[in-house]
């Protein structure tokens, strides 16, 4: 073989044990008030996750098909409306839902995706407690 060749093959190999390695871990984080979400994702970004954020229903939709995240941080209540679907609707996805108020009775937590419940504002142990060996 020669040497161009050799080169090659080097660089074909390189890049498919690079693209068989994992990345970060994805997180989508869905919430229609703007400063949680950013505040979820600065905490989870610091930590070396890779994060999405999604403000309304049909964006976190189309974030979650595209992106396909590891892990979604949802407020069950969007602009004021229970988005209890998100749930059943990315079943093979682990969730974690941010209590206000009551989102027990929104998302009930026997769901064998959802991971825990956070309150806002999200304390980052609790957070990180619920995440740890999880995802």
């Amino acid at each position: 073989m020669n040497k161009k060749k050799l080169v090659k093959k080097e660089k074909e190999v390189k890049q498919t044990e690079t693209s068989d390695k994992k990345g970060p871990k994805k997180v989508l984080i869905i919430d229609d008030h703007v400063t949680t979400a950013i505040d979820i994702s600065t905490m989870l970004d610091f930590a070396g996750f890779r994060t999405f954020q999604a403000y309304n229903k049909k964006d976190a939709i189309q974030i979650a098909k595209i992106r396909n995240p590891d892990l979604i941080i949802l407020n069950p209540v969007i602009d004021g409306v229970a988005c209890p679907d998100f749930v059943d609707m990315f079943s093979d996805t682990k969730f974690i839902i941010l209590r206000f108020i009551d989102s027990k009775k929104v998302i009930p937590d026997n769901k064998k995706n959802v991971l825990g419940f956070l309150t806002k504002p999200v304390d980052k142990d609790a957070l990180f407690e619920i995440i740890d060996d999880k995802i």
